[in-house]
């Protein structure tokens, strides 16, 4: 017997190479998205079920008030996104040409064509409000990348 097969079962062990693949996806989302429940709904209603996903960290937007933000999170995050929450999305790696898909149809819809036909103007209406409330800022195979990148801190542990 080779050293990948369990003697008692007779099965191959599970080798770094036929594990699952995952990309971390960082998001960036609209300020009125408060809650980590609302988040994981209108995500999948963007999606619409075309992959399974699972949400790690989600950072929501601070309330902006008359005095200064705080200077731990104005340090992390740059000035254009201060109004924005953060989250990261885990894929499938054969998912994510699709999310990459959703998200560019959004973001590059082309309205230079004068004959654009009734449901492709619904299709880029719908696109545009995907744009409006999700935008995706980086994505690695490693959490620890995307969130240097996104400025973020590893959540603590529960205990």
């Amino acid at each position: 017997m080779s050293g990948n097969s369990n003697p008692k079962s007779g099965k191959r062990k599970l080798t770094k190479a036929l594990r699952p693949k995952w990309r971390w996806v960082g998001v960036e989302f609209d300020a009125d998205i408060q809650s980590r429940a609302i988040f994981e709904q209108k995500f999948t209603d963007i999606i619409d079920g075309k992959f399974n996903w699972r949400l790690f960290d989600c950072h929501c937007a601070l309330k902006q008030t008359n005095s200064s933000l705080s200077s731990t999170y104005s340090a992390d995050v740059s000035d254009n996104s201060v109004h924005l929450g953060r989250a990261i999305v885990r894929i499938d790696l054969k998912d994510y040409s699709c999310l990459r898909g959703i998200f560019a149809t959004s973001t590059n819809s082309s309205e230079d064509d004068a004959e654009i036909d009734v449901s492709a103007s619904e299709e880029a209406e719908e696109n545009l409000s995907v744009a409006s409330i999700f935008s995706t800022v980086t994505a690695s195979g490693k959490i620890a990348l995307v969130r240097k990148r996104m400025g973020l801190q590893k959540p603590p542990r529960k205990k």
